[in-house]
């Protein structure tokens, strides 16, 4: 039987596990993408993490940052976190430079935040696990 079919098995338990417990986790960034909104047309790049071991390996995380002023400290944080020198002029270039960061390993801290009778899971702090040779 394949995968596809056996999704069909499991009465959707691989999506019952709730929010990832809050803490640190060894993560690598695995996929960057920064797209506008259909409806509003903003710009915002999208983070993911997968978690490398323990009982959360491949789970995922995401950490979304909208290209406005009012988060750009959110932006400068994690230009610094990844270890990267310098200081961009526009979102534009903050994202391509963040792009070039896909594979890396981080140690990526999260909190849990209560929104509208959800959990949502936030992403507080990420370094990398390796550090950059300068």
């Amino acid at each position: 039987m394949s995968a596809f079919s056996e999704a069909f098995d499991n009465d959707g338990e691989k999506f019952d596990s709730g929010p990832i417990a809050e803490g640190t986790y060894d993560c690598t960034l695995v996929d960057i993408d920064t797209e506008a909104n259909p409806l509003t047309g903003e710009m915002a790049t999208t983070l993911v993490y997968e978690v490398d071991s323990g009982s959360n390996a491949k789970r995922r995380i995401w950490d979304k940052v909208k290209h406005q002023d009012s988060v750009a400290w959110k932006a400068a944080q994690i230009y610094r976190s990844y270890g990267i020198q310098g200081k961009p002029e526009r979102w534009e270039e903050w994202a391509n430079t963040i792009s070039e960061k896909k594979g890396s390993k981080l140690s990526i801290s999260i909190a849990h935040r209560q929104y509208d009778g959800k959990t949502y899971t936030n992403v507080v702090k990420a370094s990398l696990s390796e550090k950059p040779p300068f």
